[in-house]
């Protein structure tokens, strides 16, 4: 399977997209004007302790004041030891929500390429992904001759393999920045930031390279630079760097047109059935359906073998668009236990593709599927769209016909506080049609007189006060 990274920097928006076969499965976007702070540590103020819900607000400096659960500080710290006005060292590790600010810890990290630093905690632990004992004992040796034992530290997957020389110039470039951060922490007055996570495309450097990794195009150079600085200072390493300044692969690899289809609630499948993605403030639902075929009557292979497709299509569509949180999906109905457990291995065999840690629950009573995603930056669907501004996001619209019953309303309602005889009204041409073919919607035996306009904006009701109106275009109705 051949992997690239496409690299897009603009002044207003970067992006990043990492292809499989030519295919995007993974979209990063962030605008310049709006970048991530996740990863970002702050001096900040206690401003409310809250009991009840054990949680206290802390002012970082944004818009709203970031939430302190009890369960996000360090072990050893109390939250009773909490108190208003003090000034403390937290990290944000989940953006804005809604009406909610940002989630921070006390339990601040320092992240590099090959390892994450703690300096409130102790132990070493080795990526589960590393698989070999025997490197397994190298690496923690390497770590525990490099790194205090005060300071507790994650060796990434990436270290596997990894020369030592090389991860002990990231050990030491981790630690120089974990000690600005303590000195700077000691030092300084809330609310501050003092240490933000490194730009999109820099983040691309340290997080997506794998060692599968083919080819990288880029159209910055200075991003072009620190990537090929990057690959010299890593062996492991043979991608192949390219600066291509107008950016033509990213057209040829249609990841424009995968932006476009993310905001599509429906997805169709080779077998002519279909998911359908649905998202609300609590959770994201997916609906397996069958499609062109009656699922009662087909034989229950093909039905587990359309739910093993959309398994597949479902992890690819998580990963793609970035949904996190809790994600419960309905499958096509299936009696078999081993056919409802072979349709879960295929949708946890293809979740390990996303880098991203997901769990599986498992399956309910009601015969669904529950799965969580851990959050890590917003949906891409919050950042490249917005809600309906006619349906207010709710997805519905009252109908033409409702619309003109709402009008008559209106008018029966203004006929009895109003001592006026003529009306003239606008509507868009759904409900002009609707009025003049059907003008017994309107009020009856009102003795008054309304004058039918076709617009294109919304529909509104005037009274005709003035002698000169015009009324050409109009349909005359007397009531």
């Amino acid at each position: 399977m051949k992997k690239e990274i496409l690299v897009d920097v603009t002044r207003k928006r970067n992006r990043v997209a990492l292809c499989e076969n030519k295919e995007v499965v993974e979209l990063h976007i962030e605008k310049t004007n709006n970048k991530s702070v996740v990863g970002n540590i702050y001096v900040g103020r206690v401003e409310n302790v809250i009991e009840g819900i054990k949680a206290a607000f802390i002012d970082i400096g944004l818009d709203k004041n970031a939430f302190l659960y009890s369960g996000d500080m360090c072990e050893g710290e109390k939250f009773s030891d909490l108190k208003k006005g003090e000034e403390i060292l937290v990290q944000v590790i989940k953006e804005p929500s809604g009406e909610k600010g940002v989630r921070v810890t006390t339990n601040i990290s320092i992240q590099s390429r090959y390892c994450v630093l703690f300096p409130f905690s102790k132990g070493i632990s080795v990526s589960r992904k590393i698989r070999s004992s025997e490197e397994r004992n190298r690496l923690e040796r390497l770590f525990k001759e490099n790194i205090s034992e005060n300071i507790g530290v994650i060796v990434r997957t990436s270290s596997d393999g990894e020369d030592e020389n090389i991860i002990c110039e990231d050990i030491i470039c981790a630690k120089q920045r974990l000690n600005n951060v303590i000195e700077k922490g000691r030092f300084s007055k809330a609310p501050l930031l003092i240490e933000s996570e490194e730009p999109l495309a820099y983040r691309v450097i340290r997080d997506m390279m794998q060692t599968d990794i083919e080819r990288i195009i880029v159209n910055d150079k200075q991003v072009y630079k620190s990537l090929v600085d990057f690959m010299k200072n890593h062996s492991s390493y043979n991608a192949e760097i390219v600066f291509d300044d107008e950016s033509k692969l990213w057209y040829e690899y249609d990841v424009s047109d995968a932006e476009k289809h993310i905001l599509d609630r429906k997805v169709m499948l080779k077998s002519g059935a279909y998911i359908v993605i649905d998202r609300t403030e609590a959770l994201t639902c997916i609906d397996v359906n069958s499609g062109g075929f009656d699922d009662k009557k087909t034989d229950k292979n093909m039905i587990v073998a359309v739910n093993v497709e959309a398994a597949r299509e479902i992890a690819k569509q998580v990963r793609l668009r970035n949904i996190s949180g809790i994600i419960i999906i309905d499958f096509i109905d299936m009696k078999s236990d081993y056919d409802k457990n072979e349709v879960i291995r295929e949708l946890r065999e293809s979740l390990k593709k996303d880098k991203i840690e997901s769990d599986v629950l498992g399956i309910t009573k009601l015969g669904l599927v529950e799965m969580t995603r851990k959050k890590t930056s917003p949906p891409i669907s919050e950042i490249i769209g917005e809600d309906c501004k006619k349906c207010n996001g709710s997805g519905n619209m009252f109908s033409d016909e409702y619309t003109a019953f709402k009008i008559s309303d209106e008018l029966r309602k203004r006929f009895c506080n109003e001592n006026i005889n003529e009306y003239m009204i606008s509507v868009p041409h759904n409900i002009f049609t609707i009025l003049k073919n059907d003008s017994d919607i309107l009020p009856e035996n009102s003795g008054k007189t309304v004058y039918l306009k076709e617009c294109t904006a919304e529909y509104s009701i005037n009274p005709i006060i003035q002698q000169n109106v015009d009324l050409s275009d109009t349909i005359k109705i007397e009531l």
